[in-house]
């Protein structure tokens, strides 16, 4: 598992079944996740809680799709 704390990007490379947490030093007005992987799926959360896979409250991303939003209240996004 990594842990990062960043101002506003980071860039990584995931390894299957570990979480990475990133932690933003301010509240970005947009959180932005891109899977460059042509066969990986990416599930991940922007609470600050660990993601699981096909789980409550966790996001898919599937191989090569971009995810934009508005975050909430919350300034973590963990991917698995």
């Amino acid at each position: 598992m990594g842990n990062y704390t960043v101002n506003r990007s980071k860039h990584a490379t995931l390894a299957a079944n570990t979480a990475d947490k990133v932690t933003f030093n301010s509240k970005p007005r947009i959180i932005e996740v891109r899977n460059l992987d042509s066969t990986a799926v990416i599930f991940f959360r922007t609470d600050g809680t660990a993601p699981t896979v096909n789980g409550d409250d966790t996001d898919r991303l599937g191989p090569g799709e971009p995810w934009k939003r508005m975050p909430p209240t919350s300034t973590h996004l963990r991917c698995s």
